[in-house]
């Protein structure tokens, strides 16, 4: 933060930037103002979307994961742990709504193949896209 209050100007000291980070700022409210004096049109349909996460989990078992998942995947970083978990995720809701389940071989390609979209350092599969 120190870095930051270089380039704050005239009464932008350290103290003063934390106490900008140490307020807490209503953001959804903040958010919903804004959306209503600038971009909402009333002949318009809107989807409201949202991130599942509300909490910072920087530096919580995230290392835990990465380490554990480099014991397969040595070359790997964290955007191929995210890649691979975004696919397998996908694959389990996916699966959810098929009225039956594939055959294992299958399941093994499928799952090979969607953890592996997205990844920096590709792992090499035995499936071929068709």
């Amino acid at each position: 933060m120190l870095g930051i209050s270089r380039w704050a100007g005239t009464g932008g000291s350290y103290r003063t930037i934390l106490r900008f980070f140490h307020k807490v700022i209503p953001w959804a409210t903040l958010f919903w103002l804004f959306f209503r004096k600038h971009l909402f049109r009333a002949n318009e349909v809107y989807l409201l979307a949202g991130d599942e996460v509300v909490i910072s989990k920087s530096g919580k078992k995230t290392h835990d994961l990465l380490a554990n998942f480099r014991l397969l995947n040595p070359d790997s970083g964290i955007i191929d742990l995210k890649a691979h978990y975004r696919g397998f995720r996908y694959v389990n809701e996916v699966l959810k709504m098929l009225p039956e389940i594939p055959e294992p071989i299958l399941l093994n390609q499928i799952f090979a193949k969607l953890t592996s979209l997205g990844r920096i350092h590709n792992v090499s599969t035995s499936v071929e896209l068709s």
